[in-house]
């Protein structure tokens, strides 16, 4: 009976991803496929925020890394590599140390990278699938999966940070040295492993903090040794204040990228000025009751079950304010192993049908979070849809419904 119901799961979620490209399709062709020349519709090369990965590096070989912490400077050296001099507006927006593992790039064209970059991510996901020992049709069904599809087509990190994070999650109890240099490189993008250290510290799980911490700590140093100090001076005092502009006031390039974010914070800038101040208002209601309930629950689950696991990714999405679609990949496998784990267990009934509606809802995100957003007519001209709202609620229904809800998962 299990084997069956693992079944219908598998053919749910390969129709909801179907459905999911169906819709989408249109919306993202618009916006990504390239012309013959490399580049879409919004005049950006194919692989999007890749481009960074690529020029950064290039600039790191060429020994102008002051010019990559400089978001001016950076986007004026970029014109200059791609002989483009109206390319949309760029930004390096990440810690120095990822350029340690992202310079050989600047070996390669932007296109050739760019195919490297993509293979390195599934096989890293593929790798972490193996580990998980789902079997080869779930790896196939995530590898195939919207999320996967979000970042080939974006160029984006999500498959990178998500193995890290949702990695170094399941290894920290068997293997928490190898867990914590996971959480270490997982620094690059550190917005989104805000729950760690509290996570690390109420599990007890010493090992994997110390390991953290030293791995951090090397990547730092070795990263300003290799660039220098003023590397690291411009990160934090004009890339960091830079890109929270760049998200949050420049209008055209902004209003896309506050398409991709699902959150409640996000919501509220895409609205009216005077709805905005509501919106972080609630933003931080939730975010503070997310924290809340993840202490309690990680503090009665030391082991870190399934279910525990997807509360720590979807708490840490809902309390960064800078969450983008690309980035759930650790909440998507959470959610996959949680139902996993539900139809296996002999002695578990059937998943509430309110959990498993916004559970399957949360599949389709990572692609339907853009359609959903947004109604774009050419390029980057774009008007609210009837539906902008539904991502944040999605996510905040997910956390609701295995959190708060009187009733148990199972009915």
């Amino acid at each position: 009976m299990n084997g069956i119901a693992e079944r219908r799961l598998q053919l749910t979620l390969i129709f909801f991803s179907v459905l999911t490209y169906c819709i989408c399709f249109p919306l993202l062709a618009h916006l990504y496929w390239p012309d013959e020349t490399g580049y879409n519709i919004r005049k950006q090369l194919f692989g999007d925020d890749f481009l960074n990965m690529w020029a950064g590096s290039r600039l790191y070989l060429e020994d102008k890394v002051a010019l990559v912490f400089d978001p001016a400077l950076y986007h004026l050296s970029l014109k200059d590599l791609l002989q483009n001099p109206d390319y949309p507006l760029h930004t390096f927006s990440y810690p120095p140390h990822l350029l340690m593992f992202v310079s050989w790039f600047g070996f390669m064209t932007y296109f050739q990278a760019l195919l490297v970059w993509s293979l390195l991510g599934v096989a890293g996901l593929a790798l972490l699938l193996k580990h998980l020992n789902v079997g080869w049709r779930w790896s196939a069904i995530i590898l195939t999966s919207p999320i996967v599809m979000a970042n080939l087509m974006m160029g984006q990190n999500g498959l990178f940070t998500g193995v890290l994070l949702f990695g170094g999650l399941i290894l920290s109890r068997d293997r928490p040295i190898v867990a914590g240099l996971l959480f270490a490189l997982l620094t690059m993008k550190p917005q989104l492993g805000l729950l760690i250290p509290v996570v690390l510290l109420l599990t007890r799980n010493w090992k994997c903090f110390l390991s953290a911490s030293i791995g951090t700590c090397v990547l730092v140093g070795v990263s300003a040794a290799m660039l220098g100090i003023g590397a690291w001076q411009d990160y934090l005092s004009k890339t960091l204040e830079f890109q929270q502009r760049f998200i949050t006031e420049f209008m055209g390039v902004a209003t896309y990228y506050q398409f991709l974010m699902p959150g409640v914070y996000a919501t509220g800038l895409l609205m009216d000025e005077s709805l905005r101040s509501l919106f972080t208002g609630l933003h931080i209601l939730i975010a503070l009751l997310a924290f809340y309930k993840i202490v309690m629950v990680v503090h009665k689950d030391r082991q870190l079950e399934p279910k525990t696991i997807l509360g720590i990714c979807l708490a840490s999405a809902l309390i960064t304010p800078y969450f983008f679609n690309y980035d759930m990949l650790a909440i998507i496998l959470a959610a996959t192993l949680f139902l996993i784990a539900t139809v296996r267990d002999a002695s578990a009934r059937k998943i509430n049908s309110f959990l498993w509606l916004v559970l399957m809802m949360l599949w389709t995100l990572p692609v339907s979070t853009i359609v959903m957003r947004g109604t774009f007519e050419s390029g980057l001209n774009a008007s609210l849809s009837d539906f902008f709202l539904f991502p944040p609620v999605i996510m905040v229904a997910c956390f609701y419904a295995l959190f708060f809800r009187k009733e148990k998962i199972t009915d």
